[in-house]
């Protein structure tokens, strides 16, 4: 009996110190918990001041930039379009936002080249001597070059991809 008393007491104390050790526990992890929280707030706000409403984040996943960095309202932006760096000395370029260009142009401009003063088929004569030649005498030879004037609309008929080589991203602006 009193063996009995004695394994009773011994699992009474040990169910006591095990309840002690997990509240023990359960407090220490909630005050961990609250300096977490801390930390992420904290963290959070400096990130955020990277990316203040009006910027711009590049990605190459397509996910929300609210769901990747935890803050802001964000909207993809500039589609299909390239980035170029503000210039203030070139109206194109003069102001934040600004849209314009295009992918293609149209090659069927018309333009006319003539030599000055060409109505018709002129020939032109000139010597040259060749490179190295010791002799100017006995290497001396003359082309005849017949050049009609270019007064005539010329260009071609196909549109021109102005595309320069590029890498693909998602463009997004925070908007609040």
């Amino acid at each position: 009996m009193i063996r009995k008393n004695t394994n009773e007491k011994d699992a009474r104390k040990k169910e006591s110190n095990e309840r002690h050790n997990l509240n023990e526990i359960e407090s220490k992890l909630k005050v961990l918990q609250t300096q977490i929280s801390g930390i992420s707030a904290s963290s959070i706000s400096s990130v955020s001041g990277a990316w203040p409403v009006g910027s711009v984040f590049l990605s190459i996943v397509s996910t929300d930039p609210a769901t990747l960095l935890g803050f802001g309202t964000w909207e993809r932006v500039a589609e299909g379009q390239f980035l170029v760096g503000l210039d203030s000395g070139d109206a194109d370029f003069d102001t934040a936002e600004e849209t314009g260009g295009a992918k293609t142009v149209d090659s069927s401009h018309l333009h006319a080249c003539a030599p000055t003063g060409a109505t018709a088929d002129q020939q032109f004569s000139g010597a040259a001597i060749g490179a190295g030649v010791s002799s100017a005498a006995t290497k001396q030879h003359v082309h005849d070059v017949t050049i009609p004037p270019f007064n005539t609309a010329s260009g071609g008929s196909e549109t021109l991809s102005i595309v320069p080589p590029y890498f693909v991203v998602y463009i997004w602006k925070r908007i609040a």
